[in-house]
């Protein structure tokens, strides 16, 4: 095990708009797909993914969702353990978060084994450790309403009051998709719920979401009607706070967001990508309160099924990042994306790739 699982290991710093060559990346065991880690201040990484059909232990139907530690940094990992006990039909990817006490939730959508129907009967569950990892309660239901829309991605966070937030979209019905939000500050005990973004479709849009912490609260990114909304969550709110159109596209997808120590944010995703097919990355600044402060910038060069990530430097500069199109002919096998996830500050989301190289840029 301890050779079979891996991560982007560096972090990436730049200087000018240069191409990063030599960062080592290793592979997950063969068939397991969206890999997310999150490293701690002490070092400690946090790795959660979608096992193949052939992982075990097996849950009652469908892939396991596994969970793996490193207390080395990366350099090994602790047996896998799979968290679907109660639940079947793993699906959209898992996100994984902690905060500065020890605290560890994993999140992930999936159907009660009980009763694995259609994705209106889908709930999100929640697994927490509060030994860092060491042992965890069992799965959890902690959704308010049923249906969660089956092949999106969601993200879960722990700003830095130690509050958990996870951003998911809803599917109440077939054809109600809206974008929800769950946030709990007893330690995920009970949960608030906030229902935004209404989307009207009857097909699944294969979105994903992005948190970050700030001065102001969590930063919110997601994409409704092929256009990303950024907003920011307030502690203690009930509702979001004005939400911005970061982009003006009509097929953007896969926000990534970064806030430097000026509060500032940077916003980029994907523009005019899909099944088979490359596009852009776009970026936009906003303030420290979600308002735009800056023109929508786009580079062409997205590979197929990459997507970017963003940082914030010391110097307060963000950089963003992204496999290149050399590298990346087709989603290379068992990986469901073929980007990289970093989260602002000391925490980092990391997903791993076969790619030697990045493309980064600074804005």
């Amino acid at each position: 095990m301890k050779r079979e699982l891996g991560l982007l290991l560096l972090l990436i710093v730049t200087s000018g708009l240069r191409s990063l060559a030599g960062v080592e990346v290793q592979r997950l065991p063969a068939g397991a797909m969206q890999p997310l880690a999150v490293t701690e201040d002490t070092g400690t990484v946090h790795l959660v993914w979608n096992g193949s059909s052939k992982a075990e232990p097996k849950p009652a139907e469908g892939s396991p969702l596994l969970y793996s530690r490193s207390d080395d940094p990366g350099q090994s990992f602790e047996p896998q353990r799979n968290f679907m006990g109660k639940t079947a039909l793993l699906n959209g990817g898992a996100s994984v978060a902690a905060d500065r006490t020890g605290n560890v939730d994993v999140v992930w959508h999936a159907a009660p084994a009980a009763d694995p129907t259609d994705e209106t009967a889908r709930r999100v569950f929640l697994a927490r450790s509060s030994d860092d990892g060491g042992t965890f309660q069992a799965e959890k239901s902690i959704s308010l309403t049923n249906g969660v829309c089956g092949c999106c991605a969601l993200r879960a966070f722990v700003d830095r009051a130690g509050s958990l937030s996870v951003l998911y979209r809803a599917a109440i019905t077939r054809t109600d998709r809206h974008i929800t939000l769950l946030s709990s500050s007893d330690h995920g005990a009970t949960f608030r719920q906030v229902l935004t973004d209404p989307w009207p479709t009857g097909s699944c849009p294969m979105s994903s979401a992005s948190l970050v912490d700030s001065s102001q609260g969590v930063f919110a990114a997601r994409e409704t009607k092929g256009r990303i909304q950024a907003a920011i969550v307030p502690p203690k709110a009930d509702e979001l706070f004005a939400v911005t159109s970061a982009s003006a596209g009509e097929r953007d997808k896969h926000p990534a967001l970064a806030v430097n120590a000026r509060g500032e944010v940077l916003c980029a995703w994907s523009e005019g990508t899909g099944w088979q097919k490359g596009g852009s990355v776009s970026w936009r600044t906003l303030d420290a309160k979600g308002r735009p402060t800056g023109e929508q910038a786009t580079r062409a060069g997205l590979p197929v099924w990459s997507f970017p990530a963003v940082f914030a430097r010391d110097d307060g500069q963000f950089v963003i990042a992204f496999w290149p199109r050399e590298g990346v002919r087709r989603c290379p096998r068992g990986f469901a994306g073929c980007g990289v996830g970093m989260d602002e500050g000391r925490r980092r989301d990391r997903r791993p790739n076969e790619t030697k190289r990045l493309h980064t840029y600074e804005s």
